[in-house]
């Protein structure tokens, strides 16, 4: 995160633009995405994507289903990144071990969500 001031802005812009709808999780993420995307004040893409991600999160509170599937599969990208950096580096990485398979959760694809909204 660059710089939490602005990341806590575009998330609260987020929330708020996020706080009365209904409906399945992607619409919610596609709604908190195209609030954050492009953010005038938060300009790191890395932390537009968590603030919307985050926003959906609060959304649901943290003793929901959708919290925990959001929370793990944002803890698979975190995952991945490390892992092709590390690969980058020309150490080895045993990719099956690397994302965690969950059989309660399937991924929302949260990468392919956000690649869309942009």
């Amino acid at each position: 995160m660059n710089n939490p001031t602005t990341f806590n802005i575009a998330l609260t812009e987020a929330v708020l633009a996020i706080e009365d709808m209904k409906g399945s999780i992607e619409k919610l993420l596609r709604k908190a995405m195209s609030i954050t995307k492009g953010h005038w004040v938060c300009t790191d893409e890395d932390d537009q994507f968590g603030a919307a991600v985050g926003a959906v999160m609060l959304h649901f509170g943290e003793d929901s289903e959708e919290f925990a599937r959001l929370k793990w599969e944002m803890g698979n990208i975190s995952r991945f990144s490390a892992a092709l950096s590390t690969a980058q580096l020309g150490v080895q990485v045993d990719m099956s071990t690397v994302l965690k398979t969950h059989e309660k959760f399937t991924a929302i694809g949260l990468a392919k969500l956000w690649t869309e909204v942009k």
